[in-house]
């Protein structure tokens, strides 16, 4: 007799179960959750709910920056030319190497704004699938699985932060937790193996996620193996595991260790309180029946979705503790981490604690984004309520119609309290005149591009990660920049680059080897050619003036202590060394 549970759609599903159908199935839903961005793949870029697109141009520039390393054998990968004369600057933000390779052969054949988006449509693909394997390997159903594929593809903070590129790809979290449960089931050095790779693939796609799961890894393995006396089944897996990780990958992490180690990368606790996880906001979920807000605001599930998750915790802590305890644990531990900053008393709270012992936390902003472990539990538990759902009424024996479209319904319901507006997207801009002239005739210059805003939001560095998105055209390298962090030594340049060239700040751009000025408006022409600037008429056009330096004096370059023991110019693009040698176009 075969298996009452094995009915009519599991069935169906199984037939349909071809890798090629169930990819094109989620890729078409991926498609849709990021509608209309399949209509301009090659010519735009979503904003999610970012009021500017300055976040999603310094990602298609970190995305282009890594392609080009590769292809030069990964020379001068972490001397990125920003924030002129400074080293290292691309430790100062999320490298995002490994979506930077996956990137490559699209940004050959389609160029880079069509390989960003064919990235982010396969990231959500992958968080799909992954998904599915995660929640078969949690012991549910193929047809709960793959709902639950489904709304892990719709997580609510993946759908509020289309415009943050490195957020979406939560499908490395779900690699690492499905190789954890394989790792303390089975043992074995190829377990602890994969297991270690998960977690650089998950460090390489999103720094923060890889740093997260390594404080919730543990716990979480504890619980899978039964509680902390059955030691020899987590304490050997976690222990090779990690010392895999941190060889695989150790090019980052040791890099950002002594970059961000000092005390001057700790975050402003104002900042770090406005951008943690309030009770309040998890009571709200994105749905696209509301206004825009920001990730932070909407970080909820969903009525239905916790209805169900309420409801596997008091049926499975039974019946099914074996699956339930470790949901309870990741979404308990994301919940309470993503509100570490009011875990405490005024200054004494959880998260100084963990910043204060473990490397990295220091640095770290956004805390609301721990709850992607909270949302991925949660799904994870309603997933299983459906599944026991499903079991239950496969047990009659029959097979109603009506069935099928309350599976829909759920599915579709699901999904779409949670998912916010329609995304917005904007047109990647295309380099101006003053960028091909650039390239043509002084790549590898220094490049100023002023004035810039005159606040610290990110829409007024837009001319600053606008530079950087098109500097495969003009191969320069600038002074200006956009990242996680801004080095000490902008503390001098930023006020210059704020206002219009004036004697001042000619002064200080200059003393940093500033060769181009790009000005947005009008330059005063008196005192520009007093300075020793020559206006160039062929690259300018109107709205914007391209200047250069004629001046006889020679640039006193300064950058960090250290900086100057290497003979290699900050920010120089190898492949160019040599012929900027030769025509006498590299440092002032």
């Amino acid at each position: 007799m075969s298996d009452p549970v094995v009915s009519a759609p599991t069935r169906y599903l199984a037939r349909c179960s071809r890798p090629w159908i169930i990819f094109t199935g989620y890729a078409a839903l991926a498609v849709i959750l990021t509608w209309p961005l399949a209509t301009c793949l090659t010519s735009c870029l979503p904003l999610g709910q970012e009021p500017t697109d300055t976040v999603p141009l310094l990602n298609a520039w970190t995305l282009w920056w890594n392609a080009d390393r590769l292809e030069h054998g990964w020379a001068g990968y972490w001397d990125a030319p920003i924030f002129y004369p400074e080293r290292a600057t691309l430790a100062l933000g999320e490298p995002q190497p490994v979506s930077g390779v996956l990137s490559w052969p699209l940004q050959k054949l389609l160029g880079l704004p069509a390989a960003y988006n064919g990235l982010l449509l396969l990231h959500l693909t992958l968080n799909g699938l992954l998904g599915v394997r995660f929640l078969r390997g949690e012991g549910l159903s193929l047809t709960a699985s793959r709902i639950g594929g489904v709304w892990l593809m719709g997580l609510p903070l993946v759908g509020t932060s289309l415009g943050v590129f490195q957020v979406i790809p939560i499908w490395g979290i779900l690699w690492t937790l499905a190789a954890a449960r394989q790792a303390v089931a089975c043992r074995g050095t190829r377990r602890y193996a994969e297991l270690g790779a998960a977690l650089a693939v998950t460090y390489g796609l999103n720094c923060h996620y890889g740093l997260f799961l390594l404080t919730l890894l543990p716990p979480w393995m504890v619980v899978l193996a039964g509680g902390p006396r059955r030691w020899r089944l987590w304490v050997v897996p976690l222990l090779a595991s990690t010392a895999f990780f941190a060889v695989l990958a150790s090019p980052v992490w040791s890099k950002q260790w002594r970059e961000l180690g000092g005390s001057s990368t700790r975050r402003d606790p104002l900042v770090v309180r406005a951008m943690s996880a309030t009770l309040a906001r998890y009571g709200r979920s994105p749905h696209p029946f509301q206004s825009r807000a920001m990730p932070v605001e909407r970080l909820g599930m969903g009525w239905l979705k916790y209805a169900l998750a309420l409801g596997a915790v008091v049926m499975g802590w039974r019946i099914d503790r074996h699956l339930v305890l470790p949901q309870l644990c990741l979404a308990g531990g994301g919940f309470l981490l993503s509100m570490a900053v009011w875990v405490g008393w005024r200054d004494c709270n959880l998260a100084r604690f963990m910043g204060e012992w473990i490397p990295g936390m220091h640095a770290i902003r956004n805390w609301f984004r721990y709850a992607v472990f909270f949302q991925i539990g949660m799904v994870v538990l309603a997933a299983w309520m459906v599944d026991r759902g499903n079991r239950w009424w496969c047990s009659f024996g029959r097979f109603p119609p009506w069935r099928i479209v309350f599976l829909v319904t759920i599915l579709f319901v699901g999904l779409v309290e949670s998912w916010p507006v329609p995304q917005v997207i904007e047109a990647a801009p295309e380099p101006p005149r003053w960028a091909h002239w650039l390239g043509e005739h002084h790549a590898g210059s220094v490049l100023a591009v002023l004035p810039l805003g005159q606040g610290p939001m990110a829409a007024d560095h837009r001319r600053s990660a606008l530079a950087m998105l098109w500097q495969p055209v003009h191969r320069c390298r600038l002074v200006n920049g956009y990242n996680g962090y801004f080095p000490a030594s902008q503390r001098k340049v930023l006020p210059a680059l704020r206002r219009l060239p004036d004697e001042s700040s000619l002064r200080i751009l200059r003393r940093v080897g500033t060769q181009f000025l790009v000005v947005y408006g009008s330059a005063d022409s008196a005192v520009m050619k007093r300075s020793g600037w020559r206006r160039i008429a062929s690259a300018s056009e109107p709205g914007v003036e391209l200047w250069q330096y004629t001046g006889g004096e020679r640039a006193t370059v300064t950058a960090r202590a250290g900086a100057s023991r290497s003979t290699r110019s900050p920010g120089v693009f190898p492949s160019e060394a040599a012929s900027l040698a030769r025509s006498g176009r590299g440092l002032p």
